[in-house]
């Protein structure tokens, strides 16, 4: 998929070649085209998929394609989960444990409400819909992921505290981000929608929530009020973007059980990222505003591991080679 696409003037002659930045799901790597750069560069649009046929060479010490040919690739022949990255868990299993939730809920107008929410084509978009576009679980299925781990850590607060509202925590649980089904597009790309950079998410769910509730004969005021503050509330603070701060013990414990979702994913996606650096630590997080210690340390290298020499470790901090 194309990324980035930049006509850059030949030094020795007349002419242009073509610079494309190229990505699937396993990461990016730039390619140069060096004949018909300009008709290329007319031809092809950013997100374009293509075929490409080309060698790898070392320039400036990265890796790089020289492309020999390429052709626009039709939509029929690839996937969007090439291009995409995926939730590593199986979305069948994500689903049926998301129904599995719905199930236990006794409350006839929590569990109709839920049912209105889950059609199937609604459940169609929840489980491939991503949670963030770069924050936490931006991949297809993040969503549903991230929804069935604060399902999860509700379920470890009502063992803790069996007082707590079961049913209208686990359905605030489900239903906190739904509104991200509306927050964002992820055709080719994710990104925001219209009404995600106008309304967010937040806004986007208690509107939906209210829309069903209504439909519900008799469902009660008080109850959807409760499940309101709720999804308004669930970010917990107001320079987080919550409308509201968290006025019930149930929306506390949603509060609380989104925020540890979020960070353990943001951790987890940053210890993975630096799984091959030889370094203790991690890059630089600007969300976490901080990096993670990983915990290696040469002394417990391998005697082969080449990070053993001092001169192939760079110390992200200061940003030079020891």
């Amino acid at each position: 998929m194309v990324k980035s696409r930049v006509l850059r003037p030949y030094r020795g002659r007349p002419g242009f070649f073509l610079v494309l930045g190229l990505a699937d799901r396993t990461g990016e790597i730039e390619a140069k085209l060096w004949e018909n750069a300009e008709e290329w560069y007319r031809r092809i649009r950013d997100l374009e998929v293509l075929e490409v046929y080309a060698k790898t060479e070392v320039f400036n010490g990265n890796l790089e394609l020289s492309v020999d040919r390429l052709r626009i690739a039709r939509e029929q022949e690839y996937r969007l989960e090439d291009f995409l990255p995926a939730s590593e868990r199986d979305p069948d299993d994500m689903i049926a444990a998301l129904r599995q939730t719905i199930q236990r809920i006794e409350s006839p107008h929590l569990s109709a409400l839920l049912k209105r929410f889950f059609s199937d084509d609604e459940l169609r978009q929840f489980f491939r819909a991503p949670a963030a576009k770069q924050v936490h679980h931006a991949y297809l299925g993040g969503l549903l992921e991230h929804t069935l781990e604060v399902v999860k850590l509700c379920d470890t607060y009502l063992e803790m505290n069996p007082a707590l509202d079961r049913d209208v925590l686990l359905t605030a649980a489900i239903l906190h981000d739904v509104g991200k089904i509306r927050e964002y597009v992820y055709d080719r790309c994710i990104d925001f929608s219209d009404e995600g950079r106008l309304l967010g998410h937040i806004s986007l769910g208690e509107q939906m929530l209210v829309q069903r509730a209504s439909a519900i004969e008799g469902f009660p005021e008080d109850l959807l009020l409760r499940l309101r503050h709720m999804i308004l509330s669930h970010h917990g603070q107001y320079e987080w973007q919550s409308p509201k701060r968290p006025k019930t013990i149930e929306a506390c414990v949603l509060h609380q059980a989104d925020y540890f979702s979020c960070q353990m994913a943001m951790v987890s996606s940053l210890i993975k990222a630096n799984a091959d650096n030889a370094s203790a630590w991690t890059a630089y997080s600007k969300f976490l505003e901080r990096s993670i210690f990983i915990g290696r340390s040469r002394s417990q290298l391998r005697p082969d591991d080449p990070a053993r020499n001092p001169r192939q470790i760079m110390e992200d901090t200061n940003d030079y080679y020891y």
